[in-house]
């Protein structure tokens, strides 16, 4: 046990208040779940911390840990229980906002403890969108491979396919491409992926969806 760890366990012993809350709401299993201290966060756990707490924003420990990709922390939440499908104000899950930074090793854990793949944000994103409209190649093929909607629509009407190529990801349009995305999915303003990455001047990826009889 390190220092910080001793001094924790000290104060929470003497009655500290383990839910207390700075300025942005955080409690102090927020902070510790931020940084990815495992036994810290174990520690306050295990004095029976509110795991479901959000912050100023809206967001759990959970969303917090899935942020910054801290696999163990995550892993120790989810063994607890916590809810993996939670939302935020803007209806972002846990598993929207670890695809959309491209934490393939927590968006794997999520994934295999059987997350909803298919969420909606407010806007109707899933995490699949998240992960093509970042280029997040690994996610990508992590979500595809289980078998997400390759073809679900936001409210604009976009698929996976569509932001990929309007921003440009050669990779994850190869790859949405090559598990046989439709290529001719139009949005709400008839615009196929073609239409997007020309638009943006993605050259590569426009030449690789004209190579595939994309129109």
């Amino acid at each position: 046990m390190n220092g910080y760890e001793t001094v924790a366990r000290l104060l929470i012993d003497n009655d500290a208040d383990k839910e207390a809350k700075n300025d942005e709401r955080q409690t102090p299993l927020h902070l510790t779940t931020f940084n990815g201290k495992e036994v810290m966060a174990r520690l306050l756990i295990d004095k029976y911390v509110e795991i479901e707490i959000q912050n100023k924003i809206g967001f759990t420990p959970l969303y917090v840990v899935v942020l910054n990709g801290h696999e163990a922390v995550a892993r120790l939440l989810v063994d607890k229980g916590v809810n993996k499908e939670a939302k935020n104000d803007e209806g972002h899950t846990p598993l929207h906002l670890t695809t959309l930074k491209g934490h393939e090793v927590v968006a794997r854990l999520l994934v295999n403890k059987h997350t909803n793949m298919e969420a909606q944000t407010n806007s109707k994103s899933t995490p699949l969108h998240l992960a093509a409209f970042n280029g997040k190649v690994v996610v990508v093929r992590l979500l595809v491979n289980k078998h997400a909607n390759m073809e679900a629509q936001t409210k604009t009407g976009s698929t996976p396919l569509h932001l990929t190529s309007l921003n440009g990801y050669e990779v994850v349009t190869r790859l949405l491409i090559n598990k046989s995305a439709n290529k001719e999915a139009q949005t709400r303003n008839k615009s196929t992926p073609l239409h997007l990455t020309t638009l943006n001047g993605h050259e590569v990826v426009a030449r690789l969806l004209v190579n595939k009889d994309a129109n």
